[in-house]
């Protein structure tokens, strides 16, 4: 992956794509809902954990 493409996600210039979500993910080996930047993305889809209320 591009340092730019990283330098985007973190500085909210795009979202990232569900790959880019899942790549960096496991290389920081963290859950992607824990990464706010990811959170968002994944929740508004409905593809991440329920959120309690």
């Amino acid at each position: 992956m591009a340092p730019a493409t990283v330098y985007h996600i973190e500085h909210a210039k795009t979202s990232p794509s569900f790959r880019a979500i899942r790549d960096l993910s496991a290389a920081l080996d963290m859950d992607p809902l824990d990464i706010e930047e990811f959170a968002g993305v994944i929740e508004g889809t409905g593809a991440g954990k329920a959120v309690a209320a």
